[in-house]
């Protein structure tokens, strides 16, 4: 997931200079206000899971708003990349949230251990989301990036909420 995040926040300065050669540094930075959808998010993340009828639901059903988030990316125009920040960071940061949580209810007797992990993998899948992105950007184009990050984020969701789906229900049948 951060992999993905990190991806379309590195490249995303290239690609408006590249769409609109004399946007200024200023319209650059205004890009990144979907940033502060995450004040909102975490505030309200519990009703978001209430809502969303708990908590692998929300994390499946969140994984693919970001993925909808950077299909907006594919319209061109200075204003859906707008609505595509704050759509991708809301699904973003209730996923990472989400996922956050139940990772530390997983196991409460190597919680620390498990939240050390977790943090590990989702700050390397971003510093591999930094670097690697860059050269797909390179080679084949913005286009090429989103759909291949949006396909990849939809996927997981698909396979998280398989498996969890599958695991509570082996769970259930042992009781």
């Amino acid at each position: 997931m951060f992999f993905s995040f990190q991806a379309v926040l590195n490249t995303l300065p290239f690609y408006a200079k590249e769409m609109y050669p004399y946007i200024s540094q200023n319209e650059l930075g205004r890009l990144y206000l979907g940033y502060s959808i995450g004040i909102v998010v975490s505030l309200l993340a519990n009703p978001i899971i209430k809502l969303c009828g708990g908590r692998e639901k929300t994390i499946f059903l969140s994984l693919n708003l970001f993925a909808l988030g950077l299909c907006v990316f594919l319209l061109h125009s200075l204003m859906w990349i707008y609505v595509g920040m704050f759509v991708m960071c809301f699904g973003s940061f209730i996923a990472h949230s989400v996922l956050n949580a139940l990772n530390n209810s997983l196991n409460p007797k190597y919680k620390a251990a498990s939240s050390g992990l977790y943090l590990s993998f989702y700050y390397t899948g971003g510093t591999l989301g930094s670097y690697l992105s860059s050269f797909i950007f390179e080679l084949f184009g913005w286009q090429i990036l989103i759909i291949s990050l949006a396909i990849t984020l939809s996927l997981i969701s698909f396979i998280f909420y398989h498996h969890t789906t599958y695991i509570n229900l082996h769970l259930f049948l042992k009781q």
